[in-house]
């Protein structure tokens, strides 16, 4: 049958989820509502999430660079008479992002990583001072290392200078006061679906260490049918990134009990690492959510292991409903 597209459906009234759904299920769509009008019945969508993804995956570079696509998206005003106010309180929330990812870690915490305590913490700390009268937020990033990921955009954001603080504090603040409506901080706690999922259904991400940076090979899929029966397929070129990293979009049907092998050129040798995989378990007429592939490490057939390796699977198109006023 002909491969049917994801769907983004513009519905403020939710006349279209209603009057739809059970036809797109059966249809085999995956339904996934974005409801801001009644968060209870909304998938969960963090806006923090990729860079999150970025930062866990070693490219802090990225990580800094989707934040600043981030707060520009929510402070950008082309009809400001005086883009200053606007642009410093957007430089102050990625320094706040980017220190609160870094503490997050830290702490082994990042389910706390959220829009929410982004707003808290500005409000926590930028609009008290110490018993000295210094601003706790000045106080915090004056006591980050100066090789710290936030240093700069706290610089910039120019929230230092006594005169301006009150002013970029009330901008900035201003923005943020939905992320703190409990039913709003909920939804965008955490992730339901992943956004690459609109163009590509299976995805594995991979993570070497540093010193497989730019290095080359290939991976290949051990493929199980529902009968036992195994085939492999043909070898696919990969090149890791700055960071030992690998996106790997794919379309074969893979099945539990198949397996992925990694073969990488490292210093005249090869390097391999195999994993089976376990697939989640779609059923065609069903809204199923789960997507997660899981990865068991094959050490016998192995010389090394990822560092990270993560995976979604689906054969089922999405459709999302965009529930906003």
């Amino acid at each position: 049958s002909e491969e049917k597209a994801s769907l983004i459906i513009g519905d403020p009234k939710e006349e279209l989820l209603n009057g739809s759904a059970e036809t797109l299920i059966k249809e085999g769509y995956r339904l996934v509502p974005l409801n801001i009008m009644n968060p209870d019945n909304s998938i969960a969508y963090n806006p923090l999430e990729l860079i999150k993804r970025q930062y866990i995956l070693g490219n802090y570079s990225k990580a800094e660079k989707y934040t600043g696509v981030l707060t520009n998206q929510i402070y950008f005003d082309p009809n400001a008479k005086d883009p200053f106010w606007n642009d410093s309180a957007s430089n102050l929330i990625k320094a706040i992002i980017l220190a609160l990812l870094v503490q997050c870690d830290l702490n082994n915490e990042l389910e706390k990583f959220s829009m929410y305590n982004v707003a808290k913490m500005l409000s926590n700390l930028g609009g008290n001072t110490d018993k000295d009268e210094n601003n706790l937020l000045d106080v915090y990033f004056k006591k980050l290392p100066s090789s710290h990921i936030a240093k700069d955009a706290y610089a910039q954001s120019n929230f230092s200078t006594g005169n301006t603080r009150g002013s970029i504090f009330t901008v900035a603040m201003g923005k943020l006061q939905i992320f703190l409506e409990q039913d709003i901080a909920k939804m965008t706690s955490t992730n339901t679906v992943d956004l690459r999922r609109f163009g590509f259904n299976k995805i594995i991400n991979v993570s070497f260490d540093d010193t497989f940076r730019f290095l080359k090979g290939h991976y290949f899929f051990t493929i199980k049918d529902k009968n036992a029966n195994e085939k492999v397929t043909e070898k696919r070129k990969i090149e890791l990134d700055s960071c030992g990293n690998i996106e790997i979009v794919f379309k074969d049907t893979l099945e539990t009990g198949s397996k992925i092998h990694f073969e990488i050129n490292k210093e005249n040798d090869v390097v391999k690492s195999v994993y089976e995989l376990e697939i989640p378990h779609e059923v065609d007429d069903k809204n199923t959510h789960d997507e997660d592939i899981r990865f068991i490490p094959l050490k016998e057939y192995s010389n090394m292991e990822t560092k990270i390796i993560t995976g979604t699977y689906s054969n089922k198109p999405i459709a999302l409903f965009l529930v906003v006023p």
